[in-house]
């Protein structure tokens, strides 16, 4: 049985019942379609509800922005945008990995840095194609 996916605890748990955790809470738009094109799952959690498993198409990366872009949404006058931000999963046997976008006001660079954290893209994008070749 496929449910909704949910939060629990800081894990990500999908529809099958799987658990996820974060490895970091911010992904730039390039980066995102590089996970995909590796195999990622691409989810979506806006204000309808959850898409798991969803294509990055146009309309949606047009929604994933950069970190400056994002700084610069911050402004009072752009209150009222939201984005697509997005943030990296890990399957617990460490095989998979989604990536969420999330339905969000902007964020600043500041607030981009300290969720994104270490992460270091060529790394970790390595382990995971390591795993799906």
């Amino acid at each position: 049985m496929m449910n909704e996916p949910r939060y629990d605890q800081g894990d990500l748990i999908g529809p099958d019942g799987s658990r996820w955790a974060e490895i970091t809470g911010w992904l730039e738009p390039d980066e995102v379609v590089e996970y995909k094109k590796a195999g990622a799952v691409i989810a979506i959690d806006d204000c309808d509800g959850w898409v798991w498993d969803a294509p990055l198409d146009g309309a949606t990366m047009k929604r994933v922005v950069t970190g400056t872009q994002s700084h610069r949404l911050t402004r009072p006058k752009y209150e009222d945008e939201t984005i697509l931000a997005s943030s990296l999963w890990v399957s617990d046997d460490g095989a998979r990995r989604v990536v969420v976008l999330s339905e969000e006001n902007a964020k600043s660079l500041k607030i981009i840095q300290d969720i994104r954290g270490d992460y270091n893209h060529v790394e970790e994008l390595g382990r995971f194609s390591s795993f799906s070749s």
